[in-house]
């Protein structure tokens, strides 16, 4: 894990989902637990920026014409 993108609260539910961008090289790291989507480089090993607000992501999609990520949310009941 790279030092700042994963709160570990002893669930047992580590970061998930993840998402590799091809045309940008970054990865993106979906929490379910603080509920945010962080942005890493794997070029310096770094979190780039945390998306927040993105509710609980359990899927992540990119769109490749404009490198937009989609977080799928878990759906309230």
């Amino acid at each position: 894990m790279v030092n700042g993108n994963y709160q570990g609260n002893g669930s047992g539910i580590g970061p998930y989902p993840l998402l590799y961008g091809p045309q940008n090289g970054l990865i993106y790291v979906g929490d379910l637990i603080t509920r945010n989507v962080s942005v890493v480089n794997p070029l310096t090993n770094k979190v780039e920026f945390n998306i927040s607000g993105v509710g609980s992501p359990i899927g992540l999609a990119l769109d490749p014409s404009n490198n937009y990520i989609s977080p799928a949310p878990i759906p309230s009941l």
